[in-house]
């Protein structure tokens, strides 16, 4: 068999909600073949066994709705843990945001504010210092533009994640 098609039935089984379905499919059949079985060897008149098949029905039921509760309970409470994890990498974006749009920006910023006056207050007749703080200078601000780049990035992904959790 192909391992591919081996791994997508694998983990279609191991699916949250397929597992219910087995669950309740399981429980039901055992149930109701249990149960006829015993109920034809205890009660032998009719109306009798018609009400004790409504009390199987009602006790059935019963049962399969506190499974089910059961089920939907650590369903919904693996969702709220994710939903906290996710709170939790969301802070962890925006202050990664924070730092990158001052603490590293600040330094770049007074960076490229001295090179400006360096070359205002150059010697006009050294092109080689011209040449090097235009250097400087443009990767200076290819630097700005990246990290500008890296905090909308993760604006944005913080963004996407309050999204995902409305």
């Amino acid at each position: 068999m192909n391992e591919k098609l081996v791994q997508r039935i694998y983990n279609g089984i191991l699916r949250p909600e397929f597992k219910i379905v087995i669950i309740y499919l399981s429980l039901g059949c055992v149930w109701i073949l249990v149960s006829d079985h015993f109920l034809r060897v205890l009660v032998k008149e009719r109306a009798e066994e018609d009400a004790m098949q409504t009390f199987k029905g009602l006790v059935y039921v019963g049962t399969t709705s506190i499974h089910l509760y059961f089920l939907i309970k650590r369903f919904y409470k693996k969702q709220r843990d994710q939903v906290i994890e996710l709170q939790a990498q969301n802070k962890k974006l925006r202050g990664i945001a924070w730092i990158q749009s001052h603490m590293m920006r600040a330094p770049l910023a007074r960076m490229m504010g001295s090179i400006h006056l360096l070359q205002d207050n150059s010697n006009p007749a050294g092109g080689e210092h011209d040449i090097l703080y235009q250097a400087v200078l443009n990767s200076a601000n290819e630097l700005d533009a990246l990290i500008r780049s890296i905090t909308e990035k993760a604006e944005s992904e913080s963004a996407m994640l309050n999204k995902r959790r409305s």
